[in-house]
């Protein structure tokens, strides 16, 4: 069915085989996500700003402020700040 080609040994294939199986490992490693870089820091230290002026203009146990806490939880989960306080 698939020939000569596929019923013999080669070095050619074994290595291309290597090769190709090396570049999809390599390939589909994805970057760390607690650093992705300043942007989102900038994100969440804005949303930290928001939080704390709503505890100043409206109350610690506000709606307001505990959207915000709630919002800012929700941005570290997002970037990778999984049970970590910064």
């Amino acid at each position: 069915m698939f020939g000569k080609s596929f019923s013999t040994f080669s070095f050619k294939k074994v290595l291309f085989g290597i090769a190709l199986g090396g570049v999809m490992l390599l390939g589909t490693g994805s970057t760390a996500s607690a650093s992705n870089g300043p942007y989102h820091d900038r994100r969440i230290a804005r949303e930290r700003i928001e939080l704390h002026r709503a505890i100043v203009r409206h109350g610690f146990y506000s709606g307001r402020a505990d959207f915000d806490r709630r919002e800012l939880a929700r941005l570290r989960y997002e970037r990778g700040y999984r049970n970590r306080w910064r």
